[in-house]
């Protein structure tokens, strides 16, 4: 054993329900925002601004404040910043979006 795995027991059973008083419910205050840690995922400096593409097109294009970007349009947007750097591949995807159908939804 490593001195890092962990047991978990359950023993499922009936009890009586619980009634609960209005006043003695605690509350809690709604977050502005969530925010989604990957610690096990290591990123370089290109990983991080492929993502910062990817969300930059979703709030240009789709008006979409917070979104967390997927695994194939994470790895379009490596392509994109891997050649043309960051800079470059935001004007890119302008230049894209002005000579396409802007009544058409964009895919990244």
């Amino acid at each position: 054993m490593d001195g890092q795995d962990y047991k978990v027991v359950f023993t499922k059973m009936t009890t009586a329900p619980l009634e609960l008083e209005a006043e003695k419910i605690a509350t809690l205050p709604e977050p502005d925002h969530v925010v989604v840690n990957h610690y096990a995922q290591v990123k370089n400096a290109r990983q991080t601004q492929a993502e910062d593409l990817v969300r930059y097109f979703h709030k240009t294009f789709h008006g979409v404040e917070a979104h967390e970007p997927q695994v194939k349009e994470t790895n379009q947007a490596l392509t994109l910043v891997s050649q043309y750097g960051l800079e470059k591949a935001k004007y890119l995807s302008l230049l894209q979006n002005s000579a396409t159908n802007p009544s058409a939804k964009q895919q990244f």
